[in-house]
């Protein structure tokens, strides 16, 4: 319990301090984890064998084998599925697109690692 206004600001900003640590190093993990996903479900993709007339390489997002394509293209409600690939590739276009002329990737063409790094996981839409 604080006593007095200054230890309750004092809190307060120890409290910003610890959730920017924690958020810096949140960021890193996610990114050193999304690569080390795509990484292996690029191997695991490739090696799947031929089905539907399809073979399967390295772009697991857009050319996903089975299971896999179940996971990327989720059952909707209201039927239907979801095409996770398709989000994340509308979500890649809005970034490239908000791009500052000065950037070196500006109205470059969407690769792969963009769309990789727009997908949710599950966590938005």
């Amino acid at each position: 319990m604080t006593r007095t206004p200054h230890e309750a600001v004092a809190l307060y900003r120890w409290n910003a301090h610890m959730s920017a640590a924690l958020h810096e190093s949140l960021g890193l993990v996610e990114v050193a984890l999304r690569n080390a996903i795509d990484r292996e479900l690029r191997v695991w993709n490739q090696r799947q064998p031929p089905a539907f007339d399809t073979t399967y390489d390295d772009a697991w997002v857009e050319n996903p084998s089975r299971p896999l394509w179940a996971i990327l293209n989720p059952t909707q409600r209201h039927g239907g599925r979801r095409s996770i690939y398709q989000a994340a590739f509308r979500r890649a276009l809005q970034s490239r697109d908000r791009r500052d002329h000065g950037h070196p990737r500006f109205g470059a063409p969407i690769t792969h690692d963009d769309v990789v790094a727009h997908i949710t996981f599950g966590t938005g839409p």
